[in-house]
């Protein structure tokens, strides 16, 4: 790869790409779909760093963070990679992309695990992948 194509395709990472949820039981698509951004973003590496300021500012004294504040700010990180959400109407209402919404969606454990391991590996995000 030359410079010039880890440049293109970091930029193509802006665009995200499409990650279908599936059920943790068995395996079938559950109707919702994520767009990520890559892991080599510029948005990523942003939340990235929000995330360590986030850290850093809800540390005690001892530089400790309970972990419950460490997985509501590493949910708000993650939300912040998703550009957008397709989901299955839910009592006849579509889903309503905000970051609340998003952040309300990564709560649910299996969805965070899947969207973070997909945000994370960078073949879903290589050049000519599927958009």
């Amino acid at each position: 790869m030359t410079l010039e194509e880890i440049r293109d395709n970091a930029e193509d990472q802006e665009r995200g790409r499409i990650c279908h949820v599936v059920s943790p039981f068995d395996g079938t698509r559950t109707g919702i779909s994520l767009r990520i951004v890559g892991p080599d973003s510029r948005t990523a590496r942003n939340s990235r760093l929000q995330l360590e300021d986030e850290l850093r500012e809800a540390a005690d004294k001892d530089g400790l963070v309970t972990a419950q504040g460490r997985e509501d700010l590493v949910i708000q990180s993650l939300a912040r990679l998703v550009l957008d959400v397709t989901a299955d109407e839910t009592a006849g209402q579509p889903f309503s992309l905000s970051h609340g919404n998003v952040v309300k969606l990564l709560r649910t454990s299996w969805i965070r695990e899947q969207a973070d391991a997909f945000a994370g590996d960078r073949r879903n995000f290589a050049p000519g992948s599927a958009r």
